[in-house]
């Protein structure tokens, strides 16, 4: 498609109901690796009481910004100073504690909001903001013999994402909060993605039209092609196209949480001769406002790199179902 066919695809996705035309500009409090230490142990606290577990006895380790704590049995935590970020996980064996059949979304949901509500994961935020539901996946698994006759699948766990809502906008990238619970709603891994954010807005800046946006957006992705002879925009499909701010991988530090919109592009491959090979994703972040704070924007190679670090997509391997 030509290019401005592109940006009006890309520009019909936006919600613009809930696009600002002003956005805050938040500072994100820096901790240290003590601070980090704290903070994780406190979950670890709330996930034993609601798991039930027994965990006064820790090895904590420090590295490298990290803090590893081994917990009895096979339990382990892991928090990044660079970005606040924690994960805890029981250790239970990934074949064991099976849900079995396979629930409705509506009771699956429930189980993992009240397990949320006794982790207490809202503490873990500033009290104007909060923890939103967003998806449910199924993580499911079946055998088969060597003639290829296999088995009902069963449901193995259920996995719920939460996104940060941070006045009123959604944070963007990585879900914010993941809670995973085995049969009979057993605690099995939580994670915490959310930035700690640090008092009143140190700017207000204006909100870029999805025109703009748009713009930025195919100027970022453009140049991904090895060859000349075709353009992006030729077999390139927009998927989404979302506004609020964004927060960068677990391992990365970021002052602020700045505006921003978030393109995701479906991408026809093709081979050398012409033949259309497999689709490739494609996740585009652009800068949202008049002032860049985080320099978002970034084009070719730069551009590859944020889409295969900073995408907001589920893990190889997980066999999620949505």
């Amino acid at each position: 498609m030509p290019d401005n066919e592109f940006i009006d695809s890309l520009v019909a996705l936006t919600d613009r109901e809930r696009t600002p035309e002003t956005a805050d500009v938040i500072r994100i409090a820096p901790l240290s690796v003590e601070r980090t230490e704290q903070r994780l142990n406190r979950l670890v606290d709330t996930f034993a009481e609601a798991a039930g577990e027994q965990w006064r006895q820790r090895d904590p380790a420090r590295a490298d910004g990290s803090v590893a704590i081994r917990l009895p049995g096979s339990g382990h935590a892991v928090a990044y100073a660079a970005s606040g970020s924690m994960v805890v996980n029981r250790g239970l064996p990934p074949m064991e504690q099976l849900i079995g059949e396979d629930e409705d979304e509506k009771a699956l949901t429930q189980t993992i909001t009240g397990v949320v509500e006794r982790l207490r994961l809202s503490e873990h935020i500033a009290a104007e903001e909060s923890l939103e539901f967003e998806k449910l996946w199924r993580i499911k698994a079946a055998g088969a013999d060597n003639e290829g006759h296999s088995t009902r699948p069963v449901l193995c766990r259920a996995v719920g994402a939460f996104r940060h809502v941070v006045r009123g906008l959604p944070v963007w990238g990585p879900a914010s909060a993941v809670v995973s619970v085995a049969a009979g709603g057993q605690l099995d891994r939580v994670e915490v993605h959310a930035r700690q954010t640090a008092g009143e807005p140190v700017d207000v800046v204006r909100v870029l039209r999805p025109e703009e946006a748009a713009m930025l957006v195919l100027r970022q992705l453009t140049g991904l092609l090895p060859s000349a002879d075709r353009d992006f925009s030729d077999i390139a499909r927009p998927v989404s196209f979302q506004f609020g701010y964004f927060a960068l991988n677990k391992r990365k530090s970021q002052t602020y949480l700045a505006p921003a919109y978030v393109a995701m592009v479906e991408v026809q491959g093709v081979g050398e001769e012409g033949e259309r090979e497999g689709q490739l994703g494609y996740v585009a972040v652009v800068n949202g406002g008049e002032k860049d704070y985080l320099q978002f924007a970034r084009s070719g190679n730069e551009a590859r790199a944020l889409s295969r670090e900073e995408g907001n997509v589920p893990p190889r391997g997980q066999g999620r179902e949505g």
